[in-house]
């Protein structure tokens, strides 16, 4: 999940430099993720019969990241979202359901993106004017 939100970041061309903590870029703004949920969910619909035939059941992909952005140094948190998609799998298949997984991490990552860089726009830090502007 990582990676692709650094490749979520770096796709949108709104942000200079965008990398992991670990890498050691001086940051203004750290965003904190933790991933709540990933997963298919079923809804338990068999009848207590054992003679009843049981009908295919198509899972609903839930993916759900809260994140917090961060303000450096003082690491001050100035926002913190949760963000969440539900997807129904087009049908109880391997491929279906892994492409509602995509899907489903996808819209997610976008809108914390979308969030992160509006919030970032409020809290913009003031950069030193070089000599040619002064």
């Amino acid at each position: 999940v990582q990676t692709l939100l650094v490749e979520f970041f770096e796709n949108s061309k709104k942000i200079l430099a965008v990398g992991r903590e670990q890498i050691g870029l001086r940051s203004d703004f750290v965003l904190e993720n933790e991933l709540r949920e990933f997963q298919a969910e079923y809804k338990q619909s068999l009848a207590q019969d054992a003679d009843v035939e049981r009908r295919e059941l198509t899972p609903v992909i839930r993916v759900r990241i809260n994140a917090k952005l961060v303000k450096m140094p003082r690491r001050e948190i100035v926002a913190s979202q949760t963000f969440e998609r539900k997807i129904k799998a087009e049908r109880n298949s391997m491929k279906a359901i892994i492409g509602a997984f995509d899907r489903s991490i996808r819209k997610v990552l976008k809108s914390i993106v979308v969030g992160t860089l509006k919030t970032c726009e409020t809290y913009r830090p003031v950069r030193l004017l070089s000599k040619s502007q002064s």
